[in-house]
Formats: structure tokens, C-alpha cells, sequence
């Protein structure tokens, strides 16, 4: 006879309901970094999408910093004795690090813009994982993912992850390194002290302007780990708590050798002593690791650099804050301008009202979570307002603090129910936001408070990539092509680099935007944009030995130059003898794109 079981004695394999169990228990546990990973591919896929439709060329500073990521790998590609001192050499102002990091992409999917642009996602992962854990290790877990969800809706990071822009680096950089830092333990952790300083020096290797943004954070650090803990100054503890600092008032706690004001403060320190136990090390040795370690990466570049860095920001601060027309120093528009630029193109006005109230409801017994954020964003605040020169980008690698100091506050709520509602509006309003902008409603224009010391945008205005993509033609590489069509055959050009001379200086028919899909292409030309002669008579100078002028029709240039532009343009009217027109295109915006062969033949019998 046989019966219901196996031959072989062995039992059916029954339903793994206990492996899907241990999934979903691993789950609950990791939900919040499962939510920081879904609004991370969220956030990639929407980029990916975005870039797909978006064809229109990179403008001013964007073409330059694509140019210089191209240098950067070519030399990697071409590698000779010289290449490390060629690396150190491509820029003497800007630092290496962001430009450096897009070889990686290049690499993988070819040297087109999009390809340079892909690597902000990368910058923007590290971003939302440095967020989060800032936010838990000041706060808690909840606090970190409603800081994610905050960073992710606000229309300044969205709109610089679709551009390539050293911004999205720094603010990430940044980020890691203030996380690396409260890891650190006030620097008893050798690990994560080094970690800091790497990540320190990575940051001032992307923007020398992280210095002012970090060194906050650092020195209430130090603060608290050197001086008000007694590490330097020896300094009385009696009646004061061993975890806190506060003094007791009542009756006191006792634990090992250490005094508490209370019950909660002696069991984090305790937590605290066994989370580090394997890892505990001497500060002071720890803090002079970390130090090294910044300087000598840092001073690779910056050691041959740092002069002409000086003298760069001394001149174009004065420079450029003229020519832009920026406040002046000490007034009150002045004053106000990173406030109003956080709530027009950083976070919006919506977000600013959350965290406004982040700042008033502050919970009292977080203080010095929330001194060590304010450190963060009042010092760089104070420093771009001394500048003349300013930008809305200018003080964005604070907004990582912004997000947190919004969330902490929803966080530290009793009621569930109340904190659900509020995220739930923060992400549908939000979300609302950034889809009319993507799809180019604008609403900003309605909702607008104007005052005498600027505009205030009740409602997100579209900038960078947060307006819906651009599918035009400027017909840069066709202006190009027909150059180098007509320079095959062109006397002029042989056996040497030929000079393009681009008289406007607008959006994209500038020398940064030629120059780039220029040296992109491999063409045998050194592209400039003329009216940076500040004069006409440089142009007139210089006018036989451009061997091709690019003119565009109708407006020209910004009000600071419209004259010089104009003026060029009267003179190449008036002797424009030895140049023929070899190309003329149509743009998006109805003008004319003239290209000019200089037939003028230097020392021609």
C-alpha cells in the first residue's frame, strides 16, 4: 500500500511564510531608508525624463564648466609624463573636483552635455543620504525622511540637478561633510574624524566657498568637544551634568564616575558610550588626523592656485557686482537679497513658511541641534551679503539646514494625525508646484508682492530645470559646421588655430557656448566673445585678425553693453570689405545668426 507521504520520508517544503515575514519585519525596520531610495529614483527618473526632451545648448556659465570637464578628460584619455601637473593646471580659479567627477560619466555614456549632466544625480543621492542622517542624528529617523521629502520638493534643487552647475556638487559635498562630522563624535571616532576631513577637503576641491558653510558647523564642534567639555581649559564639572553640561539643580544622578540632571540624560549617555566603545580614540590626536588630511588634499591644488584665486574673487567681486547691477554693500537690499532669493528660487514662498515656523516653535530641549544648523546657514549669509557680487545660487549648500530645521519641528509633534496632515499638504501642495512649473504654468507673475527692494513670489517662478523642457535649435553646431566647412578650403587657416570673434552676448550665441561645442568638436578655433573688450577700440584693433565674426540680429546684449554692441555693429557695417557672409541661420527667437569669412589675406602679393 502507499500512502500521502514521500518514499523518502521527508516532509513537503511548506509555504515560506516566515521568510515573507522576515522581509516584511526588515521592511518596518528600514521604511524610512526605503523612502529615502523611492523619492531618490523618483526624483532620477523624472531628471532622465526631463533631459531626454530637453535639447537647448548650455548657456554662459554652464558652457564653461562643460569645457572644462571635457579638458579634464581629455587628458585622462591622452595620458603622457606630464598628465598629473596638466590636470593640476586646466583652471587656475575654479577647483577641480565637480569637473573631475564627470570623467566617471563620460566614460560610461560618451562626452555629450547630458552625459556630463547624469553625474548630478549621483550628487543628489549623496544629498538625500546626508540629509537624512544629519536630520537622525540631530533628531530622529522621522525627522531625516521629512527632510528628504523637503529637499526633494524645493524648486531650487530640482532645477539645478537638470543643469550642469557646480551647485548641486557643493550642496551635497557640504551635506556629507557635516554628517561625517556629527558621526564623528566630537572626533573620538578616528574614523569618521578622517572621513570628515577627506570629505572637508573634497568640498573646498568643488567650490572654495564650502569653507563658509562648513566652518560653522566645525566650530561649534570644537567648541563643545575642546573647550566646554574641559579638554583644553581644565574646567569645574561639579554640579554640572556629565551628558548635558546643564547644572543640576536638583537631586543629582550618579553613574560610574559621571554626574546627571536626570534619568533621560544619563541613559544617552550611556547609549552613546556603547554605540562608540569599539571605536572610541583621543580627540586631540583625532582632530589633528583630520586636519591633515583636509589640508594636504586640499593645498594639491589649491598650494599652486590659491594667489590667483585671491586676485580672481578680489576683481570680479567689484566687477561683476557692477556690471550685473548688484546692491551695493550695506543696504538694505543688500541685506534681504539671500532672504528673498530663498523664497523665490531656493525654496519657494510656501516652503519658507514651514520653515519660518520651524524657527519660532523650536523645542527648547534641541537647542544645540538647532545652534549647530543656524551655524550653517547666518555665517555664509552674513559673508555673500559682504560680497558685491551676488546669485541665487550663491547661498544654496544651506538649504540642507533649511530642510531640517522645517522638519524637526512636524517631527517633534505629538498628535500623528496633525504631523500626517501637514506632510500630506507639504507633498501635495509641493508636488502641485513643481508640476505647473513643469508643465509652464505661470503662476508667479498673479502672485507677486512687489516692494521697493525687490519682487516677492507668492508662487514658485520656473528657473534652471524646473521650467518645462526646451526642444529649440540655436544652431551652434550648424554655425560651427559651416565654419569648419569653409576653413578646409580658407587660406587663411592653414597650418594654424584660426580666431572666431562672437559680437552678442546673449543666452547662447556667446564664446562659452561656441567655445564649448567647439573644443566638443575638435575644432582648430579659439572662440571669443567680443564685447568682453569692454571697449570698441580693442575691436577695432583686432578687427583683420578674427578669421570669422558671428553677428545675431535684434536684441543683442544686456543693458550694461547694449552701446558697445551697437557700436561694433556700426563698425562692421561701415568696413566690413574684407568679409563675406558664408552662412546665415533663423533662431527660436525670429533673429538672424550671420556667419563672416574674413578674406583679408596678411601679407597676400
Amino acid at each position: 500500500m502507499t500512502s500521502g507521504k514521500s518514499d523518502t520520508g521527508k516532509k513537503m517544503p511548506e509555504p515560506q511564510i516566515q521568510d515573507l515575514q522576515v522581509i516584511l519585519d526588515r521592511a518596518t525596520k528600514n521604511k524610512y531608508i526605503l523612502g529615502v531610495v523611492l523619492l531618490f529614483l523618483l526624483s532620477a527618473l523624472s531628471d532622465y525624463i526631463w533631459l531626454r526632451l530637453e535639447t537647448e545648448p548650455p548657456g554662459w556659465d554652464e558652457a564653461l564648466h562643460l569645457t572644462k570637464s571635457l579638458q579634464y578628460y581629455n587628458i585622462l584619455t591622452n595620458p603622457g609624463s606630464d598628465m598629473i601637473s596638466n590636470l593640476i593646471q586646466v583652471d587656475n580659479y575654479y577647483p577641480p573636483f565637480y569637473h573631475f567627477s564627470t570623467v566617471l560619466t563620460y566614460f560610461l555614456f560618451g562626452t555629450s552635455m547630458h552625459a556630463a549632466i547624469s553625474i548630478n544625480i549621483f550628487y543628489f543621492g549623496i544629498l538625500l543620504f546626508s540629509v537624512y542622517g544629519i536630520g537622525k542624528s540631530l533628531y530622529n529617523s522621522e525627522t531625516g525622511l521629512i527632510s528628504v521629502v523637503l529637499i526633494s520638493l524645493y524648486p531650487g534643487i530640482v532645477g539645478i540637478r537638470r543643469f550642469y552647475l557646480i551647485e548641486i556638487a557643493l550642496v551635497a559635498t557640504v551635506a556629507l561633510s557635516v554628517y561625517l562630522l556629527l558621526l564623528s563624535d566630537h572626533f573620538k571616532n578616528r574614523k569618521y574624524s578622517i572621513g570628515f576631513g577627506i570629505a572637508f577637503a573634497i568640498s573646498i576641491l568643488t567650490k572654495w566657498t564650502a569653507v563658509f558653510f562648513i566652518i560653522g558647523p566645525l566650530a561649534f564642534i570644537l567648541y563643545e568637544s575642546f573647550i566646554k567639555n574641559g579638554y583644553f581649559f581644565k574646567k569645574s564639572m561639579k554640579n554640572k551634568c556629565t551628558y548635558c553640561g546643564k547644572e543640576i539643580i536638583n537631586k543629582e544622578i550618579t553613574y560610574e564616575k559621571g554626574l546627571f540632571c536626570s534619568s533621560n540624560c544619563k541613559n544617552l549617555w550611556k547609549k552613546e558610550q556603547k554605540k562608540h566603545i569599539n571605536n572610541r580614540s583621543n580627540p586631540g590626536i583625532n582632530f589633528l588626523l583630520m586636519g591633515a588630511a583636509a589640508l594636504l588634499l586640499s593645498l594639491i591644488w589649491y598650494a599652486p592656485h590659491l594667489s590667483e584665486v585671491y586676485k580672481t574673487i578680489a576683481w570680479g567681486n567689484e566687477y561683476w557686482g557692477t556690471t550685473e547691477g548688484d546692491p551695493e554693500v550695506f543696504t538694505f537690499q543688500s541685506i534681504i537679497f539671500y532672504t528673498i532669493a530663498l523664497i523665490n528660487s531656493q525654496i519657494s514662498f510656501l516652503l519658507f513658511i514651514v520653515f519660518l515656523a520651524g524657527l519660532i516653535i523650536a523645542p527648547r530641549s534641541r537647542l544645540k541641534s538647532n545652534y549647530l544648523l543656524l551655524s550653517w546657514i547666518i555665517l555664509p549669509y552674513i559673508v555673500m551679503t559682504l560680497l558685491r557680487n551676488k546669485n541665487d545660487r550663491y547661498t544654496i549648500a544651506s538649504i540642507a539646514a533649511v530642510a531640517i530645521i522645517s522638519a524637526f519641528w512636524i517631527a517633534s509633534l505629538n498628535s500623528k494625525k496633525t504631523k500626517a496632515i501637514i506632510v500630506s499638504i507639504i507633498i501635495v501642495a509641493g508636488g502641485f508646484q513643481l508640476l505647473t512649473l513643469a508643465k509652464g504654468i505661470d503662476l508667479a507673475s498673479d502672485l507677486r508682492i512687489k516692494t521697493a527692494v525687490g519682487n516677492v513670489d507668492l508662487y514658485s517662478a520656473g528657473s534652471y530645470g524646473t521650467r518645462p523642457p526646451v526642444t529649440q535649435d540655436w544652431k551652434v553646431e550648424e554655425a560651427l559646421d559651416s565654419i569648419m566647412a569653409d576653413a578646409r578650403t580658407n587660406p587663411r587657416m592653414y597650418g594654424r588655430a584660426g580666431y572666431i570673434g562672437i559680437v552678442p552676448d546673449m543666452a547662447f550665441t556667446n564664446g562659452l557656448t561656441f567655445g564649448y561645442y567647439s573644443y566638443m568638436k575638435k575644432l582648430p578655433f579659439n572662440v571669443i566673445s567680443v564685447p568682453y573688450f569692454e571697449a570698441l577700440e580693442p575691436f577695432k584693433q583686432n578687427f583683420l585678425n578674427f578669421d570669422y565674426l558671428i553677428f545675431k540680429s535684434g536684441e543683442n546684449s544686456g543693458d550694461s553693453r547694449k552701446k558697445l554692441v551697437s557700436d561694433m555693429y556700426d563698425y562692421f557695417n561701415q568696413h566690413n570689405s574684407s568679409y563675406t557672409l558664408i552662412g546665415k541661420f533663423t533662431l527660436p527667437d525670429e533673429s538672424e545668426l550671420s556667419v563672416y569669412r574674413n578674406i583679408f589675406i596678411p601679407n597676400a602679393k
